[in-house]
């Protein structure tokens, strides 16, 4: 049959088709049917709004996690900046100046961990010492004094004078290590 000829048999038989009723036991089968889909609806909302809470909650706790960490962030900068202004001299002066001393500190530190692999004699440190000493004291007079930048040129002086001292102690201890080197080797070919 085309379509044209069922809709045309329908329509012509409709009278028949609205007589008819389904069985009880049809109704019962579609009442079965209907209340058992409905658990399924509950939890599908159930899920739904647990999903919107959690949401929610996340959006909440991001917030507020935004909110508070420039608050921490200061809190980091303000302990740095106290940590540098005790450990460096130049500290709020310039940047420039921060850099310079970072470089001498670091350049100085390295260059005692070095000699820490070494016996040093008292006598070759007591210099780096005083100078050490002097250091301190230069530091103390900056916050004092009419001319900081003369201070400050005295304390990379001081920088200086202390990386040449504790260069030229290793290299007289790298000669003795290289002689005794040379020594054992010349032993040991004679051996």
């Amino acid at each position: 049959m085309d379509k044209d000829n069922f809709k045309d048999f329908i329509q012509a038989n409709k009278d028949q088709f609205d007589s008819i009723e389904p069985s009880p036991e049809s109704w019962n089968k579609i009442e079965q049917r209907v209340y058992k889909d409905k658990p399924l609806i509950r939890t599908t909302i159930l899920l739904r709004v647990a999903a919107s809470l959690f949401l929610i909650l996340g959006a909440a706790w991001i917030g507020i996690q935004i909110v508070s960490t420039p608050q921490n962030q200061v809190a980091v900068e303000e302990a740095q900046s106290i940590e540098d202004s005790a450990t460096y001299a130049f500290y709020g002066m310039s940047d420039e100046l921060v850099e310079v001393e970072k470089f001498y500190v670091s350049e100085v530190n390295m260059k005692e961990e070095k000699l820490a692999s070494f016996q040093v004699d008292e006598d070759l440190m007591e210099e780096v010492e005083k100078l050490k000493l002097e250091f301190d004291q230069l530091k103390e007079e900056m916050s004092t004094s009419p001319d900081p930048m003369q201070v400050v040129e005295a304390l990379i002086n001081n920088y200086q004078l202390r990386l040449e001292i504790l260069q030229s102690i290793l290299d007289q201890l790298e000669k003795e290590r290289m002689k005794d080197l040379q020594k054992e080797n010349e032993y040991e070919s004679v051996v």
